[in-house]
């Protein structure tokens, strides 16, 4: 099983908790994030193997995100 670390960025809490049920039944470890902020606050620490990011969240967008943490962290996947 994979043990890699997964951040779900989703301002729709059905979006996000669905997306969170399938990849954990895939054996993926999920954390959650429902605006940008949030986000932001989590992936910053590089943990993450991936980042799914909604486009349209409050605070910051999925794009502000992808752009602010590519400055950190050059090899992401998002």
């Amino acid at each position: 099983m994979p043990e890699s670390r997964i951040l779900v960025a989703d301002y729709d809490p059905a979006s996000r908790e669905l997306a969170k049920v399938f990849l954990e039944s895939k054996g993926y470890a999920v954390s959650t994030a429902s605006d940008g902020n949030r986000a932001l606050y989590l992936g910053g620490n590089g943990e993450f193997a991936l980042l799914i990011l909604d486009v349209h969240m409050p605070l910051y967008d999925g794009n502000e995100i992808l752009h602010m943490l590519r400055k950190r962290f050059l090899h992401h996947p998002i």
